[in-house]
């Protein structure tokens, strides 16, 4: 059996186990060591025992939460075939490394200059910790200020795992180290290490359904380039028939609200539903815009040379084309927007232009029936610009996405070009070949799981165990623990809890 993405020769592998608590990220960790165990590998797995004072899953360290993160990761390699090591974190940051972390900037005047911060020469820690906060806090500008102690909380652990785990790397040699995702700020500190090290490193994403994951060796899988290179490769080796039927799959699916990539983001809307009053004699323009967490710090190949964000290209877009009276507007939010922060749709729902209409994020029109029935689609990077043009409408691209190089979308190189755009009565949707090799590589890429079992996008199964529910179930009896007095104390001092934690679910 071919382990994908991982060197079958190897005879130690190493695991980063950071995001334990979310859905299927840690069950595909557990499928990997498997497999690496049905090799005859060895296993080494790093985790964090309570030693971060912030992390992704807990941000105010809420010592309920760190038990059940640590009870779960331990419920699940006491599920494997084999015994694997575990090591904390803190094991291997010697005391000369604390003295560079003490020295580190904590502080900083606001967003860019956070961003801006690397240390050891290619460490992006800044970029790092910003992409997790932004995330985290559903907000696409951080208020360094209110945030200023979980920014330090998060530039120390960061910068603890970077040292720690490049100690790690020269003590227990691993050929191959996995981590999930890799831009967020822990993981991303596992990622540098390696590379600084060169050592190869495999990090592990979602794949093309709730029964596939995806690897990606030495790269974020939010690489645009590298997305181009293996889906045009892929493309070309595939059988025409195939590959052309499958990726139009891709496409119907979406529209009828099928959970082809693990959710779906319009099952609560109506599918005959349109903005009231909408005007087929007018040049209908919808714009949709995406939730800008994920990618606003990755790298700059993410970074939008239109605009510094896009409610700012959408208030410029909007005030250019006021003197077209026989164009409208509609700018239909992403239904991901619901659950962020009140501050960054109440922006957008405060835009007061004569030719937009604003779509909330919960509102039940129909994303597909704008598509259908707009003249222009203009998109911020979600998918919807690539499947505009698979539904024969011309998209116009105002920011990054997978899909810009694929030359089926309009890229203007500057705001004047997409309002030219905008205003051209003859503008042609673009060749579909581009929209069809995005399908099939979305419908395509991913190993098939072996040993997890996903019923849903929360509910996930390994080896016919939901660590989830298992862990929950416990939850009451662990805090009850809590409450004994003895115990209390102990839990106050982190210490004592780090080594708590060790002795129960090491």
């Amino acid at each position: 059996m071919k382990i994908t993405g991982a060197d079958d020769s190897a005879t130690k592998v190493a695991f980063f186990s950071s995001h334990n608590l979310w859905p299927s990220h840690y069950e595909t960790e557990l499928e990997l060591m498997q497999k690496h165990l049905d090799h005859g590998h060895d296993i080494v797995q790093m985790s964090c025992f309570s030693e971060l004072k912030a992390c992704d899953q807990n941000l105010t360290n809420a010592v309920d939460t760190c038990f059940l993160c640590c009870k779960k990761r331990k419920l699940g390699v006491d599920l494997l075939d084999s015994k694997v090591r575990n090591v904390g974190i803190k094991e291997y940051l010697h005391w000369e490394d604390k003295k560079v972390v003490e020295a580190l900037r904590k502080y900083f005047k606001d967003i860019n200059d956070l961003k801006a911060y690397s240390i050891d020469e290619r460490y992006d820690i800044g970029q790092s910790v910003a992409s997790s906060l932004i995330s985290l806090l559903r907000v696409s500008s951080l208020d360094l200020q209110e945030h200023r102690e979980l920014v330090k909380d998060y530039m120390v652990g960061s910068a603890e795992i970077y040292y720690a785990f490049k100690r790690f790397l020269a003590v227990e040699q691993p050929a191959l180290v996995y981590l999930f995702n890799g831009r967020w700020a822990h993981t991303r500190a596992v990622f540098r290490a390696c590379q600084r090290a060169g050592v190869r490193c495999v990090l592990h994403e979602r794949g093309q359904d709730i029964h596939h994951y995806g690897l990606f060796t030495n790269h974020f899988p939010h690489s645009i380039e590298n997305f181009t290179t293996k889906a045009k490769e892929l493309w070309e080796r595939s059988d025409k028939s195939e590959k052309i039927e499958s990726a139009e799959s891709f496409f119907k699916s979406r529209r009828v609200g099928a959970n082809v990539d693990w959710y779906s983001f319009i099952d609560k809307q109506d599918t005959n539903q349109l903005p009231e009053g909408w005007d087929d004699t007018k040049v209908n323009i919808v714009i949709f815009n995406s939730s800008e967490d994920e990618v606003a710090a990755i790298d700059d190949e993410w970074k939008n040379h239109l605009y510094d964000s896009q409610l700012e290209g959408i208030r410029a877009i909007c005030k250019d084309l006021l003197s077209r009276s026989d164009i409208k507007l509609y700018l239909r939010l992403h239904p991901n927007l619901a659950n962020a922060d009140p501050s960054e749709t109440n922006a957008y729902s405060a835009l007061s232009y004569a030719n937009l209409t604003v779509i909330s994020p919960e509102s039940k029109i129909s994303s597909y029936l704008l598509i259908e029935k707009a003249d222009k689609v203009v998109t911020f990077g979600s998918t919807v610009g690539i499947e505009a043009t698979f539904w024969n409408k011309p998209s116009i691209l105002a920011g990054k996405a997978f899909y810009e190089k694929l030359e089926s979308t309009y890229n203007p190189n500057s705001h004047s070009q997409l309002i030219a755009y905008c205003k051209q009565k003859d503008l042609a949707s673009l060749e579909k070949r581009g929209a069809l090799i995005y399908g099939y590589y979305f419908r395509s890429f991913g190993s098939k799981y072996k040993y997890v079992k996903a019923n849903s996008f929360s509910s996930v199964e390994f080896r016919e165990t939901n660590l989830d529910q298992v862990v929950q179930h416990d939850s009451v009896k662990i805090k009850r623990f809590f409450k004994i007095r003895t115990f209390a104390r102990i839990l106050k001092r982190p210490f004592l809890k780090v080594n708590l934690l060790k002795l129960l679910y090491k």
